[in-house]
């Protein structure tokens, strides 16, 4: 290279390091606008101001920021709440630009109107000096209303609580979170060595050469490949459990011989869906901008089945009451009238390992790391403190009795698991009535029943109770009534009678005749209309006082068994119909209602729902985790609308499926596995039932020769 050449090189890298010198002196990091250096005020540079400013007290600062000349002081009121309003939480995102002198703050307080003596309960979001902490602020709330908002004579604030992010421990600073985190990573692990060794066992099988059969291997006395896999296959089963090629194909199964009622499996995932939906609206309530927005809609009258989402839990109970009674009863040899010892075992022991690793997982989770997926101006109130003393409730299915209260309950949505769990272990003993005499069997559940009805119809009327949804304090309904075995335990009921009436008249082959096709189509609507759209004249008036509190309290007490009557009678016309449609008389009405019902349970009854269905469970344990991240995690009110609404509930069905899927693969499913090998190797594993060919119901063009057997 020339001289010349040189200093043309010389002369270029010159002019791009001035150029570049101006730029960042002039625009910062990628053009931005450089952090301001307080320096140049006579004050603190950026690079001390962390520290610095925090040595400043509290009182200082704010003095400083009411004068104007604490650092950034025009940008940190630009950023927090305007006003003393619902729907004002300053900037979050904002605020963290400025984090050399300043931090983001939540404030909840009560607003007491003097001259009307109201108040009201808000939140606000505040961009602070670094030198106030949440105590700090606590005590000085009313100066920075002072600061911050335009001063009013009428409105004090009371009972001020603030929580500062920075202040609040890290993911790093909780070792039971993290220990869940690495006990995750090592389940994955093994799923992934599990996959690896079946699929290296698949390959080394095909390579295999033809073994010599069971017979000549006892004669010979060689040891043939059928021993070694006889051998092999307790040890395989158990390392393959986890094994993805084993368990996706059994996930996305559409064919599932074992039950022989698809058209639960459309049951299942409606009512889940519906579940969610409703959980949509419960969790999101409380970040809202205009929560009149939801009272209006409220007052619709198809938005009834928005409000009434809460039944579906009841369908739950209704299937779980049918399908423990239905096949404990199959389960019963043909020489005794109850179980064996070694099956009440095998029951009841089944049931707990078929539910509580995925349940302990997700309440360690609640407990140990979700306070730590994400932050943000709500996230900051997100309290799991309960889960510490009350966490192992949850694994003893207790929980919806001690704690009494539902708002005290680690992880509150797994009131549902311990109802059903406490009810399971009752249902052996109503199949034991029955089976000893079918009379006795049935008066032992009307008795329940009945009794049930009677004592939450007490418990609301004489305390004033209401299920109205919008009540200002209704604590007393959800905690004495709402989450009680004693109150829930209707639909249940109806679901081991239902069970009683399959085994004696079975819907796929009773005849039914026009009446009673009518009387089924009749308390189907009634049924479930009356429960979903009962209480509409409460929601219309948007009170609870129009109705009176016996009324209030004879409907709480008698909408579940409805529901689960209306569910029974709904299963056993669709069954019904689909096998033997060809023998109902034909008039008009009687044509379109018998092809209205075929229609219906060809649905519900698609292979397609089967898939969906495997994954319920863990799909109602996952999904209010992935809802209190959205919502909670929200860096300001959401100005909800219908649109918005359903975009978010489904949008929630959708990702809740796709967690669940994840956890099916991961722990239940391979501890499904491990459970059959367990209880086989013990010798008291369950006997599967087996359907014959004939009585397998598709759902889908069944024969009718099937209904005349």
């Amino acid at each position: 290279m020339g001289k010349r050449q040189w200093r043309c090189l010389l002369f270029v890298m010159c002019v791009v390091a001035v150029t570049s010198g101006k730029g960042a002196t002039r625009g910062g990091k990628h053009g931005q606008a450089p952090r301001r250096n307080i320096n140049e005020g006579g004050g603190y540079g950026t690079d001390e101001a962390g520290s610095d400013l925090r040595d400043i007290g509290c009182d200082e600062a704010l003095e400083m920021w009411a004068a104007g000349t604490y650092p950034n002081s025009d940008l940190m009121s630009r950023f927090s709440a305007k006003k003393i309003a619902f729907d004002d939480m300053g900037n979050y995102q904002n605020c963290l630009t400025i984090a050399d002198t300043s931090h983001f703050c939540s404030c909840g307080y009560t607003i007491l109107n003097t001259a009307t003596n109201e108040t009201a309960t808000t939140l606000s979001g505040l961009c602070v000096p670094l030198s106030c902490n949440s105590s700090e602020l606590e005590t000085r709330i009313k100066e920075i209303a002072r600061v911050v908002w335009l001063k009013t004579e009428n409105f004090t604030i009371v009972l001020p609580r603030a929580k500062c992010p920075d202040e609040n421990p890290t993911l790093k600073d909780s070792p039971g979170g993290i220990t869940i985190l690495v006990l995750f990573s090592l389940l994955v692990i093994l799923i992934l060595v599990s996959t690896l060794y079946q699929v290296l066992v698949s390959i080394s099988r095909s390579h295999e050469t033809i073994s010599l059969g069971e017979p000549y291997a006892r004669t010979s006395g060689e040891v043939s490949s059928y021993h070694r896999q006889k051998e092999m296959s307790t040890a395989e089963s158990v390392y393959t459990s986890g094994s993805l090629v084993r368990n996706i194909p059994s996930l996305i199964a559409t064919v599932d011989k074992e039950n022989m009622f698809p058209i639960l499996n459309g049951i299942r995932v409606m009512s889940l869906s519906w579940v969610i939906i409703g959980h949509s609206i419960v969790f999101i309530e409380s970040f809202i901008t205009d929560y009149e927005w939801l009272l209006w809609i409220s007052q619709f009258f198809i938005w009834q089945i928005v409000t009434s989402t809460f039944f579906s839990v009841d369908t739950f109970f209704f299937l779980s009451g049918f399908l423990a009674a239905y096949y404990i009863i199959l389960e019963i040899p043909p020489n005794r009238k109850i179980l064996r010892p070694v099956q009440w075992i095998s029951i009841y022991t089944h049931r707990y390992i078929r539910l509580t690793p995925i349940w302990l997982f997700v309440t360690l989770c609640v407990w140990l790391v979700l306070p730590y997926v994400t932050t943000g101006p709500f996230w900051l109130f997100v309290d799991v403190d309960n889960c510490k003393d009350y966490w192992w409730t949850n694994v003893l299915y207790i929980n919806n009795i001690y704690p009494w209260s539902l708002s005290s309950e680690c992880a509150d949505w797994g009131w549902y698991l311990a109802n059903d769990m406490q009810f399971f272990l009752l249902a052996p003993i109503f199949v034991a009535f029955y089976m000893v005499h079918e009379v006795v069997g049935w008066a032992v559940i009307i008795f329940c029943a009945v009794g049930s009805v009677v004592v939450t119809i007490c418990l609301m009327g004489f305390n004033g109770l209401t299920m109205y949804y919008f009540a200002e304090d209704n604590t007393g309904y959800w905690d004495d009534v709402y989450t009680k075995p004693w109150c829930r335990i209707q639909p249940y009921l109806v679901g081991v009678g239902f069970a009683f009436l399959v085994h004696k008249f079975d819907p796929r082959k009773t005849r039914l005749s026009q009446p009673i096709f009518y009387i089924l189509w009749g308390i189907t609507v009634l049924c479930l209309g009356i429960p979903t759209f009962g209480a509409y004249r409460q929601y219309a008036s948007l009170s609870p006082d129009a109705w009176s509190t016996w009324e209030d309290a004879f409907y709480a007490g008698s909408c579940r068994f409805l529901w689960g009557l209306g569910i029974a009678a709904f299963i056993f016309l669709c069954t019904s119909v689909s096998f033997n449609s060809d023998r109902l008389y034909r008039n008009g009405i009687t044509q379109f209602l018998v092809k209205l019902s075929q229609y219906i349970a060809n649905i519900l009854s698609h292979p397609a729902w089967t898939p969906l269905a495997r994954l319920t469970y863990c799909t109602y344990l996952i999904h209010p985790f992935w809802l209190m991240l959205v919502y909670d995690g929200t860096p300001d009110w959401i100005p909800l609308t219908s649109t918005m609404f359903l975009t978010f509930a489904f949008g929630n069905i959708v990702i809740a499926t796709v967690l669940a899927s994840i956890l099916y693969l991961v722990i239940e499913k391979p501890m499904a596995n491990l459970e059959a090998v367990l209880l086989g190797w013990l010798g008291v594993i369950q006997r599967k039932t087996v359907v014959p060919p004939k009585q397998r119901y598709s759902g889908v063009n069944v024969p009718p020769l099937l209904a005349k057997d």
